[in-house]
């Protein structure tokens, strides 16, 4: 293992995705993880590649390994719940949001996320909890036009 060349694969693939190569982004972050298999970031930004190409039953697994390494990763929790979300799982989806929310419960995008899946729920008390996760959004930043459009 040789850490230090695997954080220069590492840097590669984030200037990949610098420039929308997410094909070539995920063989170097690929090669990163190869040579590190303790790396964080790499299966992060590994996921967040695979997601930006609408790959999402291998960016959710990507995400997963990151958070075994790294369990405490709000935003990791927001992007594994956005990749279920958009593959239409809303179940996950709103279960790691509220995840993520447990550990940065100051993020209007997870606020604001959350309620939109609360409004379109056939459970009516996830329905009710709608109007107090959006409200939740607004108050952390008041200026969020598709909060404030939301009700």
């Amino acid at each position: 293992m040789n850490p230090e060349k695997s954080e220069t694969y590492y840097n590669l693939g984030n200037a990949y995705c610098v420039v929308n190569k997410f094909a070539e982004a995920i063989l170097v972050y690929k090669k990163s993880i190869e040579l590190d298999s303790y790396n964080p970031p790499a299966f992060y930004n590994l996921g967040n590649a695979y997601y930006m190409l609408g790959q999402y039953d291998n960016s959710i697994n990507s995400y997963q390994m990151a958070l075994k390494r790294k369990p405490d990763s709000a935003q990791c929790y927001f992007n594994l719940a956005t990749a279920y979300n958009d593959k239409g799982d809303k179940k996950q989806a709103a279960h790691h949001f509220r995840t993520s929310l447990r550990f940065d419960d100051a993020n209007p995008e997870a606020y604001y996320e959350l309620g939109l899946l609360f409004m379109h729920s056939d459970q009516p008390d996830e329905r009710d909890g709608a109007k107090k996760a959006l409200t939740k959004a607004l108050e952390l930043n008041p200026g969020h036009a598709k909060a404030q459009t939301a009700f």
